[in-house]
């Protein structure tokens, strides 16, 4: 199993990071304890997934915020990815509905990795130009979500997780327990950014890993087309270059590893 393999799948086994008040969802915290009691009972099968996907469904009923969209195609995605990627079709159908709209950081990488993950399962049984033009999607779907992740700013390696100290007062009304639930509330604030950034990291290095691989595997034809791709995708040519130059790093490094 190569790294990027092993990093995603690292990163769907990480609980979920409590939403900052400050985010796209912040006006949703109800309806992101409904979609978690609804994962909560995925059980690995189709039937159970199609079932919690009608839920997950329900929830759009009446006039529903973009937001809310978001969060819900995002769900089913993720329901569905979780399975085991045994229906990809499903996965990149809801996962394109999901970036149609206002998604949090977290959500936002996790839906391009499992998206990338049923596109890697559609072009392993793929051939010819069904295979090629799998690659083209995968290429862009590893390039958007590197030049999402880059844009957050990542530390260059994981970040130690800062401590979360307990406390205990009364009365709630004085000034001293006031003061501790603002300390508790900015250790809270500094660990969950913590939290982030590691998961932008290990999300960083997958998709930087798989466009490097995807581009040391490609004939020079094939690599012009995805260089033409990148320029489309990414419009601004210095950026572009940064991108392209990290990703050609990482294929030069991969051969090493090879030799």
């Amino acid at each position: 199993m190569s790294l990027a393999w092993q990093l995603l799948i690292t990163l769907f086994l990480l609980p979920p990071i409590a939403p900052d008040p400050s985010d796209a969802q912040s006006e949703t915290p109800d309806l992101r304890r409904q979609l978690a009691i609804i994962a909560n009972q995925r059980n690995g099968t189709k039937e159970k997934s199609a079932q919690l996907e009608r839920e997950c469904l329900r929830l759009l009923d009446g006039t529903p915020s973009p937001a809310t969209k978001g969060l819900v195609y995002a769900q089913i995605a993720k329901l569905y990815c979780d399975q085991g990627l045994t229906d990809p079709d499903k996965v990149i159908q809801y996962s394109t509905k999901a970036l149609e709209f206002p998604l949090d950081v977290e959500n936002t990488c996790k839906v391009y990795g499992c998206t990338a993950g049923a596109l890697e399962v559609k072009r392993r049984i793929a051939r010819g130009e069904e295979a090629q033009e799998l690659t083209r999607s995968l290429w862009k779907v590893y390039l958007e979500g590197l030049d999402f992740v880059l844009k957050q700013n990542p530390p260059p390696n994981p970040r130690e997780l800062p401590g979360v100290g307990k406390f205990d007062c009364s009365p709630e009304s004085s000034e001293m327990c006031k003061a501790l639930v603002e300390k508790n509330r900015q250790e809270m604030e500094k660990r969950k950014r913590a939290e982030l950034d590691n998961e932008l990291v290990l999300y960083r290095e997958i998709f930087l890993e798989k466009c490097g691989t995807l581009y040391s595997e490609a004939d020079d034809k094939t690599r012009d087309t995805l260089r033409q791709a990148a320029d489309r995708l990414i419009v601004n040519g210095e950026r572009t270059r940064y991108i392209l130059d990290l990703i050609m790093h990482k294929s030069e490094s991969r051969k090493q590893g090879e030799k």
